[in-house]
């Protein structure tokens, strides 16, 4: 009797995996294209297949291939997003600015792209966007959410104001009025103290360049992401001197964004970058001081400065070699105590041809007779 409960029950068993196996559903054309084109990215075979789909699928299936991107955090799916934030759909744009919120703005033009979507027709786009921008700190997208403060909508309303306090880390609340002036006096000076930046970068003078990096290192801290983005790619610089110069400059700004690719320009240098120096934060716009720097900035690009110099020297291993050896020398042994003899030297030998200092003689007291007292004249 047992026996044929344990029959039954193991049928019944197999018989239910059986259908539910055989009920699956299988993955789509569509959905194995996709995969298999994301894997492939960037290859611009993949990439236009990537587009083709979007292009061609039905409604829901473009909403899954801009979703499909942040999904496997597919950076070099960016251009393929900016094509779904020019739909006519608003869902599949809304899905293209969740998806850039996850993989990041990349270039300036992609981060631009996703602020005109603030201004999108559709109230769900609005606010996607401006979650997007706050994910992202994104400053440059300050100006566009402002107006959003007076918008009909209660959750667009509050979604601004708290985009808003997230990105500039002040605290104004829902009032626009506060945020225009607070955006004229304080982050629109910063934004071209910024820009005035990005134009000393694009130069050829290689002083100008460090003195530029100099410059971005001493932006305030809640200004590192844009920093960052103009300082990492002055890592790969040709010249060793401004590469270095980058290097301590991201320490400064953004040590953790520092990655193995970044470091790639440095392999097979005999480098012992010097310890990053200490940021200068500028709570404040930059004030120039009628050339262009403020004296922070000053500051911060001669320290930088002064560790490329150091770092070459340090390749010259003559003179490390010799000053070890002048240190090594010049070191001082331990003091002898008052009126005791002298103590050999310690934790260093003395280099060669070199005496020891003579033990200075200890004066003996005079001997006197026995019971007869010594009067100290001294």
């Amino acid at each position: 009797m047992r026996l044929m409960v344990i029959a039954r029950s193991l049928a019944f068993s197999i018989l239910l995996i059986v259908s539910i196996s055989a009920g699956a559903e299988e993955e789509s054309p569509f959905e194995a294209d996709l995969a298999n084109a994301i894997v492939h990215l960037p290859n611009f075979g993949a990439q236009q297949q990537i587009l083709d789909l979007l292009q061609k699928g039905t409604p829901t299936e473009r909403i899954r291939v801009v979703r499909a991107i942040g999904q496997h955090h597919a950076v070099e799916g960016r251009p393929i997003l900016i094509e779904g934030l020019a739909s006519n759909d608003p869902l599949v744009v809304k899905s293209a600015v969740e998806s850039f919120a996850i993989v990041g703005p990349g270039t300036a033009a992609f981060a631009e792209a996703v602020r005109t979507a603030v201004d999108h027709a559709d109230e769900g786009v609005r606010i996607a966007a401006m979650v997007c921008l706050s994910s992202w700190h994104d400053r440059r997208g300050i100006k566009p959410i402002i107006p959003r403060l007076q918008s009909a909508s209660e959750w667009e309303a509050k979604a601004a104001a708290t985009a808003l306090a997230s990105i500039a880390h002040v605290e104004l609340g829902p009032n626009p009025d506060a945020w225009n002036e607070w955006y004229t006096k304080v982050e629109l000076p910063a934004q071209e103290a910024m820009d005035d930046i990005r134009q000393r970068l694009k130069g050829n003078d290689i002083a100008r360049i460090i003195a530029a990096l100099g410059q971005a290192a001493a932006i305030s801290s809640d200004r590192r992401t844009e920093a960052a983005e103009i300082v990492r790619p002055f890592l790969r610089d040709e010249d060793d001197t401004v590469a270095v110069a980058a290097l301590n400059a991201m320490r400064i700004i953004k040590a953790e964004d520092i990655t193995e690719k970044d470091m790639y320009r440095f392999e097979g240098m005999t480098i012992d970058a010097p310890p990053p120096v200490a940021a200068v934060v500028v709570k404040q716009p930059l004030k120039s001081d009628g050339n262009g720097l403020s004296i922070p900035v000053v500051v911060v690009a001669l320290l930088i400065m002064g560790g490329v110099g150091w770092w070459l020297k340090r390749q010259n291993p003559r003179t490390m070699s010799g000053r070890q050896i002048s240190r090594s020398a010049s070191a001082p042994g331990p003091a002898p105590k008052p009126g005791g003899p002298a103590r050999p030297m310690t934790g260093a030998k003395a280099p060669s041809g070199v005496m020891p200092p003579a033990a200075k003689p200890v004066a003996k007291k005079p001997a006197g007779r026995p019971g007869e007292k010594i009067f100290n004249l001294d």
